[in-house]
């Protein structure tokens, strides 16, 4: 709860005091009593950046395999079902090999994954 409420006390600063002001305006000594200059500097100087990490995780989210929309199974269960389903469809049965919607027919009988 500590956490979140630092979170969101740093939210509302930002808001008040960063959001739309010019670079070249920003002060410099905190502008709240609750930290010292040093702390304010590190919170601009962090606001000022350019966010890497968003660009590091857009270039990895297609590198996602199982997205966790699962529903209401977890990813291990939904990992293992992927890999069942993959076997049904790889089994050498008749002439022909199963439908990915036979397959899934098959899985979905069972309730327990």
């Amino acid at each position: 709860m500590l956490k979140s409420q630092q979170g969101q006390g740093r939210y509302q600063f930002k808001k008040k005091d960063f959001n739309g002001i010019a670079a070249n305006n920003v002060p410099t000594k905190t502008p709240v009593t609750t930290m010292n200059d040093n702390q304010w500097n590190k919170l601009v100087m962090m606001w000022s950046t350019n966010l890497t990490g968003c660009t590091t995780n857009i270039g990895n989210h297609g590198l996602v395999r199982y997205p966790q929309h699962t529903g209401s199974r977890s990813y291990i269960a939904q990992a293992h079902v992927v890999v069942w389903m993959e076997q049904i469809i790889a089994q050498a049965g008749d002439d022909q090999p199963k439908t990915v919607v036979e397959a899934m027919a098959e899985v979905v009988q069972y309730r327990i994954f």
